[in-house]
């Protein structure tokens, strides 16, 4: 299961608060199948398939078809680094109010670290290819700290910061997340 994830946004017109909107994102299901890892590494494929659920401004305003290529490999015991490759079909309005369908690349890459037996630490950086029907690409870069509370328990925190050079379409974020491990 994927999400819905809650989000609240601000517009702000020369530092003045202007405009303040929230909702949820697109709900969605997927599947994910390893290949037989080695001592270092882990190879995985997996499908998402997101329906138009969210809001409405939050929404694809139709299905989005993700693949994902998956690879990890483990530095030490402690430490490894990883890539996504994500290949996917989705949609959104267009400037002139219609619907308009595109795809997108986001490669993604992190660094994890792990320094406590219930901690690990990550940093990532991604791109994604596009962003709107008639917008281009944008990255940005997360880091955060999961913690294990138990043995079903983790909570997630992290801190978001993207780089484009558009100030509409810069974003900051700060999230946090729980897995709750049904046994």
């Amino acid at each position: 299961m994927i999400g819905p994830n809650y989000v609240a946004t601000r517009a702000y017109d020369a530092a003045t608060p202007i405009a303040r909107t929230a909702g949820v994102t697109d709900s969605g299901v997927g599947a994910k199948y390893e290949l037989a890892a080695s001592k270092r590494w882990i190879v995985g494929i997996d499908g998402l398939y997101t329906p138009p659920t969210g809001s409405a401004f939050l929404t694809a305003g139709n299905a989005t078809l993700t693949g994902n290529l998956d690879v990890a490999y483990a530095l030490s015991e402690a430490t490894g680094i990883g890539t996504t490759i994500a290949l996917s079909t989705t949609g959104g309005f267009a400037p002139d109010g219609t619907h308009a369908r595109f795809g997108v690349t986001t490669p993604s890459f992190v660094a994890t670290t792990r320094p406590a037996p219930n901690t690990q630490l990550y940093a990532e950086y991604v791109y994604v290819s596009k962003i709107a029907a008639v917008v281009g690409g944008r990255a940005f870069a997360d880091a955060g700290i999961q913690q294990l509370l138990g043995t079903n328990f983790e909570l997630d925190v992290e801190y978001g910061h993207s780089f484009i050079a558009s100030t509409p379409l810069r974003f900051q974020y700060i999230g946090a997340g729980v897995v709750l491990q049904i046994p």
